[in-house]
């Protein structure tokens, strides 16, 4: 795999993913580089609930973590809802964005991850037009999902969980336009009746 040689903020790798409930994993990078791993608490069930134990990294006990392994152990905690897990190299340059996964939470008594939407987004970085196709997902779980589903909802949030842009679709090909959003990195968040997944885009000029 290729080192890291730059940090203009263009993807070296989307290959950011979850290999089990519990490890996630990043390409790659140079000698002397350092991953900063990061979970987003996008939308959850717990954010005011004292009893609750959002998701964190083990080797930290926190949402962030740094390390040189290029992967992750990642504890579920006990809340429902969609966290996002981003990865970014970092050196005495800077940084550069590696990659991230969206992960569905299912609940206290099952918190097991499963990502149950697949989606295909480009072009990746965009200036204008984005397209998300949503692909047929594999089996999650002992109930295979119906296709196409319904409901399709496409949401960009900040690195803050904040939404930026919502519509609402009939068609597994989703083509977004006037996105009025500032250069930067963004979650891309498609639901449907069946599931959700997002992938993260970045907004260039």
């Amino acid at each position: 795999s290729s080192g890291l040689s730059s940090y203009n903020g263009t993807p070296v790798d989307s290959d950011v993913y979850m290999q089990s409930n519990d490890i996630i994993f990043a390409p790659d990078i140079s000698i002397g580089a350092q991953y900063e791993w990061e979970i987003a608490y996008n939308n959850n069930s717990c954010l005011n609930n004292p009893n609750a134990i959002l998701p964190y990294f083990v080797d930290s006990d926190s949402n962030h973590l740094t390390n040189t392994i290029g992967q992750a152990n990642i504890a579920w905690g006990n809340c429902t809802g969609t966290f996002t897990v981003t990865c970014y190299a970092v050196n005495s340059c800077g940084d550069r964005y590696l990659g991230s996964e969206m992960v569905e939470v299912h609940g206290f008594d099952d918190p097991e991850p499963c990502n149950d939407l697949v989606i295909n987004v480009y072009p990746n970085p965009s200036n204008s037009v984005l397209h998300a196709n949503i692909i047929a997902p594999p089996p999650c779980g002992p109930i295979e999902p119906p296709f196409p589903p319904s409901g399709i909802q496409a949401t960009i949030y900040d690195m803050q969980g904040n939404p930026q842009y919502s519509k609402n679709f009939n068609t597994t090909d989703i083509i977004i336009e006037n996105m009025n959003l500032n250069q930067g990195n963004y979650i891309l968040n498609i639901q449907t009746t069946t599931g959700q997944s997002g992938q993260e885009i970045i907004v260039v000029e």
